[in-house]
């Protein structure tokens, strides 16, 4: 004989601003879940891209990418940068977990420190 026991929870889902909650009458907020920033996302994407044209030869400069990419140079060389954040930061980014501050503006026109440990300190601040 088997006895199942069904259990019946009244929750209600809200869907705002790309971030999924999930609400019990009388807990408040049971579970958040945050959407990756798809700007970030796409400007990291793009950087490795970059970085692959430059690695296999397809183009031999920033001057001949930014031409090949039809983007001004000092733009390509500020998302270029991103190509070489850390593995850590990388992957808080894209699972949507870096801090709320954090924003591509604020990767693109600070100078990142090479070191991963030195990102990691700039990222926190």
């Amino acid at each position: 004989m088997r006895d199942d026991l069904v259990l019946t929870i009244p929750v209600r889902a809200k869907f705002r601003g790309g971030q999924h909650h999930v609400f019990a009458p009388g807990w408040g907020e049971v579970k958040s879940f945050p959407k990756p920033d798809a700007t970030m996302v796409r400007a990291i994407a793009r950087a490795h891209t970059w970085l692959k044209l430059l690695l296999d030869g397809t183009v031999a400069s920033m001057e001949e990418l930014a031409v090949y990419v039809r983007h001004e140079r000092i733009y390509v060389g500020r998302i270029l940068r991103l190509a070489f954040l850390s593995p850590t930061i990388t992957s808080d980014i894209i699972e949507a977990r870096q801090p709320e501050y954090l924003s591509l503006t604020d990767l693109i026109e600070r100078d990142l420190p090479k070191s991963w440990l030195g990102q990691a300190d700039m990222v926190l601040r």
